[in-house]
C-alpha cells in the first residue's frame, strides 16, 4: 500500500515549466517528505498521450528512459495553453513506435 502511494506521488506532476531556450522542459513532482522531486527533460524526450480535450482527468506524460507515466492534471491551469498543446502536449513519433513494438 505505502508502495502504491509513493509511485503515485512520485509521479504526479506539481508543475511544468518550459525551461527559458524552449528546447528543455522541467517537471517538478510531489515527495513524501515535501520537497518536490525535478526532473528536467528535452522535448523531444517527452510525449503526451493524450490531448487535453479527450484526458479524462490527468495527461499521461511519457519521458524517454523513465519507467512509467508522469501524471499532469487535466483541470490544473495553464497560463499558456497554445504554448503547452504546441511544445510539451503534442504526442511524439517515438512514443507510438516503442507501443507497437512491444
Amino acid at each position: 500500500m505505502l508502495a502504491g502511494v509513493w509511485l503515485y506521488s512520485s509521479r504526479t506532476v506539481r508543475t511544468l515549466t518550459l525551461v527559458k531556450g524552449g528546447h528543455n522542459v522541467r517537471l517538478a513532482c510531489y515527495s513524501l517528505w515535501g520537497k518536490d522531486r525535478i526532473v528536467e527533460a528535452s522535448l523531444n524526450d517527452l510525449s503526451c498521450l493524450v490531448s487535453r480535450e479527450f484526458a479524462n482527468t490527468h495527461l499521461p506524460i511519457k519521458i524517454r528512459r523513465y519507467w512509467m507515466f508522469f501524471l499532469l492534471d487535466k483541470n490544473g491551469t495553464y497560463t499558456e495553453p497554445k504554448l503547452f498543446d504546441n511544445t510539451a502536449g503534442l504526442k511524439r513519433l517515438w512514443a507510438m513506435k516503442n507501443k507497437r513494438t512491444q
